[in-house]
């Protein structure tokens, strides 16, 4: 896969997942019972919580702006777009291991976020490869780009 394509499949992950846990945050907020977005009150009996507020605004806060982060850093060509999506996938996969710790599982959506945020740190990992620098073969030939044989650089 070529590094452009590496660096656009990790920016539509980390907005995807960025822009789907905010709007699932919201949704929580909204109506904290969980009905907007399928939820049950009764997977909450084994945790702290008696509702969906406090887990939607940490949805915001933990998952959603971190992965937006991470996409706009990623698309505006900073280096620190790799590191932050390599975080942003493994916060993901934490809070879906600290999820399933704390309410058990309920559904198929768990195991595949999860995935969602495994797959987010291999293309991360994918992206910072693709831009660690590359050392020059011999000292003094940092910047200088081949040319052609049989061609001189212009003096």
């Amino acid at each position: 896969m070529t590094r452009g394509r590496v660096r656009s499949l990790l920016i539509g992950l980390d907005t995807f997942i960025g822009v789907g846990a905010v709007i699932g945050g919201i949704a929580m907020l909204i109506q904290p019972d969980g009905s907007l977005v399928a939820l049950s009150l009764t997977w909450l009996g084994g945790s702290r919580f008696d509702d969906y507020a406090v887990p939607g605004a940490a949805l915001i806060a933990v998952i959603g702006l971190p992965f937006l982060l991470a996409a706009y850093t990623t698309a505006g060509g900073s280096l620190w777009g790799g590191p932050l999506s390599l975080l942003a996938g493994a916060l993901l996969v934490a809070w879906i291991a600290v999820q399933v710790a704390w309410i058990g599982y309920h559904t198929v959506m768990q195991p595949l976020t999860g995935a969602f945020g495994g797959l987010t740190m291999l293309v991360a990992a994918a992206q910072l490869r693709a831009t660690e620098p590359v050392e020059a073969e011999e000292p003094g030939d940092a910047g200088e780009l081949p040319t052609p044989r049989g061609h001189r650089p212009a003096a």
